[in-house]
């Protein structure tokens, strides 16, 4: 609502905000003075700005909790993997390098983030190096979880229900979500012939197995490759779904290896 204000009422309504802050005494006159030079027009336009303000500034002070929710900020960074369930139609994941991990909800057509209750401390598990579906069990989901690589940097997320909820459990290694390379392919895979062991790939461990959904694990001293001396090395690991005994494994730069 806005009132067309002459320079008489401009002036005024300066005055009498400035009155707010004298004594008691001092206002009353003030307001008479006041209310005396004042076309009766002018004096109802500023009489009814003065209490909408009044009733804005009441209103605020009302409010003393704030509610906050997540928004919708389209675009801003890198999305390195999307990864598909093989046997659910619809049911998709994105990884981000530095900004979580999300499903898609088909019935509403949106993303929903899934690692939001990350506390501000624990903010290095928002960056997924890398996630694992189980295909006998689509309600399964592994987060390979850590931004940047220091001591107990990073863990791994296991959820039973898509996300909903999720265990944390150390990783007795390094990860780097944010690293050069975050996109050549997902390091964790789950065998589908031994829905409880999972595969992990990493340039500081080579090899790693866990047999307990990612609870614990162990280097494999068979694989060639043990180590690296940069940021890229064992890149993607893949299980072949018709054979149990073949996996497939692409370290960088050198040539993939079974």
């Amino acid at each position: 609502m806005q009132f067309p204000l002459d320079d008489d009422a401009k002036q005024s309504f300066s005055l009498t905000c400035s009155t707010a802050l004298q004594p008691r005494g001092h206002r009353t006159e003030s307001w008479r003075r006041l209310k005396s030079t004042l076309r009766p027009s002018t004096f109802i336009a500023t009489l009814l700005v003065l209490l909408l303000t009044a009733s804005s500034l009441w209103a605020q002070r009302g409010s003393d909790k704030y509610v906050y929710r997540p928004v919708t900020i389209l675009a801003g960074g890198y999305v390195p993997g999307l990864i598909a369930h093989p046997t659910e139609s619809g049911l998709i994941y994105a990884r981000t390098d530095i900004g979580s991990v999300y499903r898609w909800e088909p019935w509403n057509r949106s993303w929903r983030p899934l690692t939001d209750f990350n506390s501000p401390q624990d903010y290095n598990l928002n960056g997924p190096e890398s996630i694992a579906l189980d295909p006998n069990d689509p309600n399964r989901l592994y987060i390979a979880a850590g931004m940047y690589a220091y001591s107990n940097c990073c863990a791994f997320l296991v959820s039973t229900d898509r996300g909903t909820t999720f265990k944390r459990y150390p990783a007795p290694f390094e990860m780097g979500a944010n690293f050069d390379g975050r996109a050549a392919g997902e390091r964790l895979a789950v065998n589908p012939f031994k829905p409880n062991s999972s595969s992990w790939e990493r340039d500081s461990m080579g090899s790693g197995v866990s047999e307990d959904h990612a609870k614990t694990w162990m280097q494999v001293s068979s694989f060639p490759v043990q180590s690296s001396t940069d940021t890229y090395g064992v890149q993607w690991v893949l299980f072949d779904p018709k054979t149990p005994s073949t996996i497939y494994v692409g370290p960088i730069p050198k040539l993939p290896c079974t």
